[in-house]
């Protein structure tokens, strides 16, 4: 608003200067100081002051030397002493304007010669600035509601974004969240093809994959459970019934201690096995590929097995091949 308001200042003192310039070339051509008793030309001067000051806009007044007022188009300074800066400067250096925002006005003056070239007097053109106040006051206003409608609007597009931005953020950490509290079956909803479906189908491959592991995990661990529990119940009833039994033969202590030994050493195998099943996952260790009699192997589970399902009265039998 400043740059604008000095703008049209800056215009309307070059304008006002040209004006006084042409105004005092035309008094100093008809030698107006040389002739202030001639009341015909006094009167043909006052006449086209009043034109060009009512065509312009502007009040015009003449001032000789000792700035003293001989003419004034409102006609209600004739005969004062007028201390105007513009004048005492116009009357040294031919042309002065100035701005005086107190009045809301623009004085600009300009020297007048004889036909000798001495300054004799000046020329005093004053023009009011209040269009120019109130213009500039006019863009301000509008200029502060287009700014304020601006502000609101972008405010709105800011929240709109920051949601749509915001939003997916969240619904993703919300179900981070219950991942992380064990809930594995959480699948975030995905649309479209932006950078949050992205990132959403790729939380579900992780999570579709730590599904996989938490129930292939789960799995071992019965798979694990059942393969401990089976020799330890086998070791038990073994070692039941050498107890609750008396007068046990000798033959029999030994054949029921033989199978307790070698339920141990099943036991051991499974920990074994654990151990080398950790370090396959781990990377540390190949597959060891050699041929196995299924023949033997069934033998030895059955022979396992027998005790326990003895005690259920389950016939077990076998159809070698």
């Amino acid at each position: 608003m400043h740059s604008i308001q000095e703008y049209f200042e800056g215009d309307r003192e070059k304008k006002l200067q040209s004006s006084a310039n042409i105004i005092a070339a035309n008094i100093t051509k008809s030698n107006y100081f040389a002739n202030l008793s001639d009341e015909t030309r006094r009167q043909l001067l006052d006449a086209d002051l009043d034109n060009r000051s009512m065509q312009g806009g502007f009040r015009i007044l003449i001032l000789d030397n000792r700035l003293i007022v001989l003419n004034d188009t409102n006609y209600s300074e004739i005969g004062v002493t007028a201390f105007v800066d513009e004048v005492q400067v116009a009357l040294v250096n031919k042309n002065a304007v100035g701005v005086h925002s107190d009045e809301r006005s623009i004085y600009a003056a300009a020297s007048i010669e004889n036909e000798f070239s001495e300054t004799v007097g000046a020329v005093l053109l004053i023009i009011s600035m209040e269009d120019i106040f109130n213009s500039v006051s006019d863009i301000q206003q509008k200029l502060f509601v287009y700014t304020l409608l601006t502000s609101i609007i972008m405010g709105v597009l800011v929240i709109v974004a920051s949601q749509l931005i915001i939003d997916p953020l969240r619904n993703i950490l919300g179900v981070v969240k219950k991942m992380s509290d064990g809930r594995l079956d959480q699948r975030i909803y995905t649309i479209g093809h932006d950078e949050y479906a992205t990132l959403g189908q790729a939380f579900n491959e992780m999570a579709d994959k730590l599904e996989k592991v938490n129930t292939n995990r789960a799995e071992f661990v019965s798979n694990v459970s059942h393969e401990l529990k089976t020799p330890l119940s086998s070791m038990k009833i073994l070692s039941e019934s050498i107890l609750l039994q008396e007068g046990v033969p000798e033959d029999m202590y030994r054949e029921f201690l033989f199978d307790i030994n070698s339920e141990v050493d099943r036991l051991a195998r499974v920990v074994t096995d654990l151990l080398q099943l950790v370090k396959l996952d781990q990377g540390e260790l190949g597959l060891t590929i050699r041929p196995v009699s299924l023949n033997a192997m069934v033998a030895d589970i059955l022979k396992r097995l027998t005790p326990l399902a003895g005690v259920k009265n389950i016939s077990l039998i076998v159809d070698e091949v």
